[in-house]
């Protein structure tokens, strides 16, 4: 039963480990793991674990614009992989060359 009732925008992801990470932002009612929203909303996702490993300082991202061009490219090799996994996901943040350490 869904108990959260705030718009679809208030949906985001956060890192979890068994890829059950989609919780409203506003009440934090957990949606669990949805494999339809890791592809409709892949690039909430790419950009919630993106933004989880730079606020804990595994990886340092210099401003928003790049923050949004390491997304996209994440997104990009998802999509031609059709992986949407977290642990793919994180993967490739690790191996995109626009990220600073």
């Amino acid at each position: 039963m869904n108990n959260c009732n705030h718009p679809e925008d208030m949906i985001f992801y956060y890192p979890k480990v068994n890829n059950s990470g989609w919780r409203c932002g506003s009440c934090q009612y957990e949606f669990g793991e949805r494999e339809d929203w890791d592809k409709e909303r892949i690039w909430s996702k790419v950009h919630g674990l993106l933004l989880d490993i730079h606020d804990n300082n595994f990886i340092y991202i210099s401003n928003g614009t790049m923050g949004d061009i390491i997304t996209d490219n994440i997104v990009f090799t998802c999509k031609k992989a059709q992986k949407y996994t977290q642990d793919f996901i994180l993967k490739q943040i690790f191996k995109d060359k626009n990220l600073q350490y």
